[in-house]
Protein backbone atom coordinates (compact mmCIF):
# COMPACT_ATOMS: atom_id res chain seq x y z
CA UNK A 1 0.00 0.00 0.00
CA UNK A 2 1.40 3.38 -1.03
CA UNK A 3 1.71 6.10 1.58
CA UNK A 4 0.46 9.54 0.66
CA UNK A 5 1.15 12.82 2.35
CA UNK A 6 -2.03 14.21 3.77
CA UNK A 7 -3.30 17.14 1.74
CA UNK A 8 -3.14 19.45 4.77
CA UNK A 9 0.60 18.77 5.34
CA UNK A 10 1.35 19.37 1.66
CA UNK A 11 -0.47 22.72 1.75
CA UNK A 12 1.52 23.73 4.85
CA UNK A 13 4.86 22.87 3.23
CA UNK A 14 3.87 24.74 0.04
CA UNK A 15 2.94 27.76 2.14
CA UNK A 16 6.32 27.71 3.93
CA UNK A 17 8.15 27.37 0.62
CA UNK A 18 6.52 30.55 -0.70
CA UNK A 19 7.13 32.45 2.54
CA UNK A 20 10.83 31.50 2.55
CA UNK A 21 11.14 32.36 -1.14
CA UNK A 22 9.55 35.78 -0.55
CA UNK A 23 11.90 36.48 2.38
CA UNK A 24 14.97 35.49 0.32
CA UNK A 25 13.92 37.63 -2.65
CA UNK A 26 13.16 40.60 -0.37
CA UNK A 27 16.55 40.17 1.30
CA UNK A 28 18.35 40.10 -2.05
CA UNK A 29 16.52 43.22 -3.23
CA UNK A 30 17.41 45.06 0.00
CA UNK A 31 21.04 43.94 -0.35
CA UNK A 32 21.16 45.30 -3.91
CA UNK A 33 19.40 48.58 -3.08
CA UNK A 34 21.15 49.44 0.20
CA UNK A 35 24.42 47.52 0.45
CA UNK A 36 25.93 46.30 -2.84
CA UNK A 37 26.14 47.32 -6.49
CA UNK A 38 28.21 46.28 -9.46
CA UNK A 39 29.42 47.70 -12.74
CA UNK A 40 30.94 46.27 -15.91
CA UNK A 41 34.18 47.97 -16.90
CA UNK A 42 34.05 49.26 -20.45
CA UNK A 43 37.12 50.89 -21.94
CA UNK A 44 40.64 51.62 -20.80
CA UNK A 45 40.25 54.66 -18.53
CA UNK A 46 41.19 52.70 -15.39
CA UNK A 47 44.14 50.71 -16.76
CA UNK A 48 46.17 49.11 -15.27
CA UNK A 49 43.96 48.82 -12.17
CA UNK A 50 40.81 47.64 -14.00
CA UNK A 51 40.52 46.23 -17.51
CA UNK A 52 37.79 46.12 -20.12
CA UNK A 53 35.21 43.38 -19.48
CA UNK A 54 35.74 43.02 -15.73
CA UNK A 55 32.76 43.05 -13.36
CA UNK A 56 33.43 45.16 -10.26
CA UNK A 57 31.56 44.84 -6.97
CA UNK A 58 30.96 47.95 -4.87
CA UNK A 59 29.66 48.48 -1.36
CA UNK A 60 27.32 51.40 -0.71
CA UNK A 61 27.71 51.77 3.06
CA UNK A 62 30.97 53.81 3.11
CA UNK A 63 29.49 56.67 1.12
CA UNK A 64 26.82 57.17 3.79
CA UNK A 65 29.10 56.82 6.80
CA UNK A 66 31.96 59.10 5.76
CA UNK A 67 34.17 56.10 5.09
CA UNK A 68 35.51 57.22 1.70
CA UNK A 69 39.08 58.51 1.44
CA UNK A 70 41.31 60.03 -1.21
CA UNK A 71 42.64 57.26 -3.42
CA UNK A 72 39.55 55.04 -3.13
CA UNK A 73 37.94 53.66 -6.27
CA UNK A 74 34.35 54.83 -6.49
CA UNK A 75 31.43 54.24 -8.81
CA UNK A 76 29.98 57.61 -9.78
CA UNK A 77 27.19 58.87 -12.00
CA UNK A 78 28.23 61.52 -14.53
CA UNK A 79 25.93 64.43 -15.50
CA UNK A 80 24.84 62.49 -18.62
CA UNK A 81 23.68 59.58 -16.42
CA UNK A 82 26.57 57.25 -17.27
CA UNK A 83 28.01 55.22 -14.38
CA UNK A 84 31.75 54.64 -14.23
CA UNK A 85 34.57 53.73 -11.87
CA UNK A 86 37.16 56.41 -11.10
CA UNK A 87 39.71 57.15 -8.40
CA UNK A 88 38.74 59.75 -5.81
CA UNK A 89 41.49 62.37 -5.84
CA UNK A 90 39.91 65.15 -3.79
CA UNK A 91 37.10 65.90 -1.36
CA UNK A 92 35.13 69.05 -0.60
CA UNK A 93 37.35 72.04 0.08
CA UNK A 94 40.50 70.46 -1.42
CA UNK A 95 42.57 72.46 -3.90
CA UNK A 96 43.76 70.31 -6.79
CA UNK A 97 46.15 71.11 -9.61
CA UNK A 98 48.35 69.22 -12.04
CA UNK A 99 51.85 70.48 -12.80
CA UNK A 100 54.69 68.66 -14.56
CA UNK A 101 52.82 65.32 -14.48
CA UNK A 102 52.21 65.53 -10.74
CA UNK A 103 48.83 65.79 -9.04
CA UNK A 104 48.95 68.29 -6.19
CA UNK A 105 46.27 68.19 -3.48
CA UNK A 106 46.29 70.96 -0.87
CA UNK A 107 49.88 71.81 -1.78
CA UNK A 108 51.20 68.24 -1.49
CA UNK A 109 52.19 66.02 -4.42
CA UNK A 110 50.28 62.75 -4.08
CA UNK A 111 51.96 59.40 -4.60
CA UNK A 112 50.28 57.43 -7.37
CA UNK A 113 51.90 53.98 -7.63
CA UNK A 114 48.89 52.70 -9.61
CA UNK A 115 49.79 54.78 -12.69
CA UNK A 116 51.61 53.15 -15.62
CA UNK A 117 52.25 56.42 -17.38
CA UNK A 118 53.04 59.73 -15.73
CA UNK A 119 52.51 61.95 -18.74
CA UNK A 120 49.34 64.02 -18.72
CA UNK A 121 48.48 67.68 -19.27
CA UNK A 122 48.74 70.36 -16.61
CA UNK A 123 45.54 71.63 -15.00
CA UNK A 124 44.80 74.93 -13.32
CA UNK A 125 43.94 74.88 -9.63
CA UNK A 126 40.41 73.73 -8.84
CA UNK A 127 38.71 73.98 -5.45
CA UNK A 128 36.36 71.04 -4.90
CA UNK A 129 32.90 72.44 -4.03
CA UNK A 130 30.98 71.55 -0.89
CA UNK A 131 29.35 68.09 -0.95
CA UNK A 132 31.42 67.00 -3.97
CA UNK A 133 34.44 64.91 -4.89
CA UNK A 134 37.05 65.18 -7.66
CA UNK A 135 37.73 61.97 -9.61
CA UNK A 136 40.25 60.89 -12.23
CA UNK A 137 40.89 57.71 -14.18
CA UNK A 138 44.16 55.85 -13.64
CA UNK A 139 44.88 55.93 -17.38
CA UNK A 140 44.96 59.73 -17.37
CA UNK A 141 45.42 60.25 -21.12
CA UNK A 142 42.39 58.07 -21.90
CA UNK A 143 39.95 59.11 -19.19
CA UNK A 144 36.99 61.47 -19.15
CA UNK A 145 36.81 62.68 -15.57
CA UNK A 146 36.54 65.71 -13.27
CA UNK A 147 39.25 67.53 -15.23
CA UNK A 148 36.73 68.09 -18.02
CA UNK A 149 34.35 71.07 -17.66
CA UNK A 150 31.36 68.99 -18.88
CA UNK A 151 31.91 66.58 -15.97
CA UNK A 152 33.66 68.56 -13.23
CA UNK A 153 33.49 67.64 -9.55
CA UNK A 154 30.93 64.93 -8.75
CA UNK A 155 28.15 65.75 -6.24
CA UNK A 156 28.05 63.39 -3.25
CA UNK A 157 24.54 62.32 -4.31
CA UNK A 158 26.09 60.89 -7.50
CA UNK A 159 28.42 58.54 -5.64
CA UNK A 160 27.05 55.00 -5.95
CA UNK A 161 29.61 53.28 -3.77
CA UNK A 162 33.20 52.19 -3.23
CA UNK A 163 34.63 49.56 -5.58
CA UNK A 164 35.96 46.68 -3.49
CA UNK A 165 36.69 43.76 -5.80
CA UNK A 166 36.68 42.32 -9.28
CA UNK A 167 34.26 39.38 -9.31
CA UNK A 168 34.43 38.39 -13.00
CA UNK A 169 36.12 36.91 -15.00
CA UNK A 170 36.69 34.25 -12.39
CA UNK A 171 40.40 33.90 -13.16
CA UNK A 172 40.90 37.60 -12.26
CA UNK A 173 38.95 37.76 -8.97
CA UNK A 174 40.76 40.13 -6.62
CA UNK A 175 40.33 43.05 -4.26
CA UNK A 176 40.93 46.50 -5.73
CA UNK A 177 42.62 49.57 -4.26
Amino acid sequence: MEKTVPQEKKKKSDKWFWIILAVVITGLICLRVFVLDWIWISGESMLPTLTDGELVLAEKVSKNTGGLSRGDLVIVIYPDGMQCVKRMIGMEGDTISIQDNMVIVNGDVIEEPYLNENSFPDMQTVVVPENSIFVMGDNRNHSSDSREPMIGPIPDDNIVGQAISVIYPFDRIRGVK
